[in-house]
């Protein structure tokens, strides 16, 4: 019987875990119905970024940038973690990276926010724990 995952593991899993299904929701949602939940007020802001007559005439590659990016990447690193295996750190690391560039993105183009915020803490807190597990070792399987 292997030893119990930390808690600091525990928390990696659940914020990652958190993250992904909720990138995957958001993403979701961009791509098959973005006037349903409200969404349409917001192309306007991504179409101050580059290339937006190539990427953001629709919500379509944002959705499926956020599920590439964020949403697939998050869910991998808390199921990386679950299962204890080496990378997982280096995942959890990675993606609370990633996450806050994709969130420099979201404080540049859009007005402040509390869920920019939110989740900018969210970035950060996978960063530190990250670094954490990879410092410690916490999530390797026992020898």
């Amino acid at each position: 019987m292997s030893k119990p995952l930390s808690a600091l593991a525990k928390w990696s899993a659940g914020l990652t875990l958190f993250v992904g299904v909720g990138a995957l929701f958001g993403g979701g949602m961009m791509l098959f119905g973005p006037d349903a939940f409200g969404m349409e007020p917001m192309l306007k802001d991504l179409q101050k970024l580059p290339f937006d007559q190539v990427f953001f005439q629709s919500f379509a590659w944002p959705g499926f940038f956020l599920l590439l990016i964020n949403g697939l990447p998050q869910v991998w690193a808390g199921a990386l973690v679950l299962r204890r295996r080496p990378t997982a750190a280096w995942w959890v690391l990675a993606c609370g990276i990633v996450l806050l560039g994709w969130l420099a993105i979201q404080w540049v183009v859009f007005s402040p926010n509390p869920m920019t915020t939110i989740y900018t803490l969210f970035a950060l807190t996978e960063v530190v724990m990250g670094w954490q597990l990879l410092r410690r070792g916490l999530v390797r399987p026992p020898a």
